[in-house]
């Protein structure tokens, strides 16, 4: 079954086993799951109306909490979780799609009623056709690795707690964004002579300068780069570069 997973969806049961370990949990419950879905997936998350915070604390409050271990500790899936896997299976093998998706995952946690993901959903009003109509919209995904079976841990266990934080950050700040308007990001900063939208262009445009450099470091011998100095007053993606800095 899990060869049909997507690369999503995959990446939805790392961050539930990651979910499971901050709850000191035994099993990777339902609710662990239903939060790595919506964490990967902020579109499904805005389909379904669902506040992530309101959501969180409503777990926080039905889910018992023991003291936190390591993701690195092997953490097996609950009866329930694999119910709702068995039951996800059967929701795209009936829509006549192949491979199953965070959508599919979702419903089948709605269809293991006695579930704490299931509870949850069905207090917000989240149905099974309302979920399949996000489907529809949806190109089907095919999955990363047909011919494995899903990794529950990365590849590089080292990183995985900077990976889930960036991830979890990047998420953060696109619906902070989103729900604010044009006139929030005129407002001028106060240590800084620029608005906080010129100051997140500056901030794109390093970090795009430090990717370039950083590729540029592993492919070549000797790398001869410039530094990044900003303009007062620049466009949102303006800068000026000045030369000098080699490594």
């Amino acid at each position: 079954m899990f060869e049909r997973f997507t690369e999503l969806a995959r990446r939805a049961i790392f961050f539930a086993r990651d979910e499971a370990s901050q709850y000191g949990s035994a099993y990777i419950e339902s609710e662990h799951m239903l939060l790595g879905i919506l964490r990967e997936n902020s579109d499904l998350r805005r389909h379904l109306g669902l506040d992530w915070s309101g959501l969180v604390k409503d777990i926080q409050g039905w889910a018992p909490r023991a003291a936190k271990f390591s993701t690195s500790v092997d953490i097996p899936i609950s009866h329930d979780l694999k119910t709702a896997f068995a039951c996800a299976c059967q929701e795209a093998d009936a829509l006549g799609q192949r491979h199953i998706d965070l959508g599919h995952l979702t419903i089948g946690l709605l269809q293991v009623r006695e579930c704490l993901a299931a509870k949850v959903l069905g207090e917000r009003g989240v149905s099974e056709e309302l979920i399949r109509a996000f489907l529809c919209k949806v190109p089907e995904a095919a999955p990363a690795e047909p011919d494995l079976a899903a990794p529950l841990v990365p590849r590089a266990p080292s990183l995985a707690e900077p990976i889930h934080r960036l991830r979890n950050l990047i998420g953060q700040a696109r619906d902070f964004m989103e729900a604010n308007n044009e006139r929030y990001g005129a407002q001028r900063l106060k240590r800084k002579p620029w608005s906080r939208k010129e100051a997140l262009g500056h901030l794109i445009d390093c970090a795009t300068a430090h990717h370039q450099w950083f590729v540029r470091a592993l492919t070549e011998p000797a790398v001869q780069v410039y530094g990044y100095l900003p303009t007062i007053g620049s466009a949102c993606s303006g800068i000026a570069m000045r030369p000098g800095l080699s490594s």
